[in-house]
């Protein structure tokens, strides 16, 4: 049961860092075969497309932390920013002013907004 459950988290845990590295080696590659096959304009091109990629990678990850940080208050915090925020300032359906109701991809939505705007100057 639970004791044995140590080793197998481990494990798993191991088994993805190990995916990570072929993933290494996979760009290592791709970057190697790009530099011997595609123009220089080219490479630009998809060397632009990473950096938007990357950024859209970190936008998301910030963005699932802060819904998991509105929806899995601690209980020291009995109000998050879900409950906070006003939707454009207009109230939701049953006149509430909170997020807390909203259905996952307005969450979602909102939340990706708020980190894109975090970015910009």
């Amino acid at each position: 049961g639970g004791a044995n459950a140590g080793p197998l988290v481990f494990i798993a845990k191991f088994a993805r860092t190990l995916r990570l590295f072929r993933v290494a080696r996979l760009i290592r590659t791709l970057n190697k075969v790009t530099t011997l096959m595609v123009s220089n304009s080219i490479r630009s091109l998809m060397q632009g497309f990473n950096i938007v990629l990357g950024i859209l990678i970190y936008n998301h990850l910030v963005c699932c932390s802060w819904c998991a940080l509105g929806k899995r208050s601690p209980s020291f915090m009995p109000t998050t920013w879900l409950d906070n925020a006003a939707y454009g300032g207009v109230a939701l359906s049953g006149g509430e002013m909170s997020l807390r109701n909203v259905p996952a991809e307005v969450l979602y939505v909102t939340s990706l907004h708020w980190t894109l705007a975090q970015m910009t100057p």
